[in-house]
């Protein structure tokens, strides 16, 4: 079972931290996107070991770390709940900022813009930690 492990959030001075539960609302206030993004623990722990990161990894965090992912979750139009909250991955750009100390060495796209997956809110509820993610057929 995939479920939600860490969620982060911008405070009022654009500082991140930790939240044990959040509203979809409450996220999208704070960070003034109205899309998220999805990171599994995995993935960071793989990234975190490498020794060239990329610009991303020391700019951005993701708003939710998960357990683990799966093709689904990084399949375009995928829609999954977590808590009371629905959710559509988005399609995403694998591009590397034009500043990437990784990219300019090796020419090569960061873990996190490949592994990275955006979603948007179809429908507004709570999440929390431990919540489990589950995919939603036909719906």
């Amino acid at each position: 079972m995939i479920y939600v492990v860490t969620i982060f959030v911008k405070d009022e001075e654009k500082h991140w931290c930790q939240k044990e539960a959040l509203s979809t609302e409450e996220l999208f206030m704070q960070s003034g996107k109205n899309d998220l993004t999805i990171y599994s623990i995995i993935e960071r722990d793989k990234q975190n070991n490498e020794p060239d990161k990329g610009l991303c990894h020391h700019r951005f965090q993701p708003n939710l770390i998960i357990s683990e992912s799966n093709n689904a979750l990084n399949k375009p139009g995928t829609a999954f709940q977590i808590g009371s909250a629905r959710f559509c991955v988005l399609k995403k750009d694998i591009k590397c900022h034009d500043k990437c100390n990784k990219y300019l060495k090796i020419h090569q796209v960061c873990d996190w813009k490949q592994k990275i997956i955006y979603a948007k809110v179809i429908k507004h509820g709570t999440l929390k930690i431990q919540d489990p993610v589950c995919l939603l057929i036909d719906q």
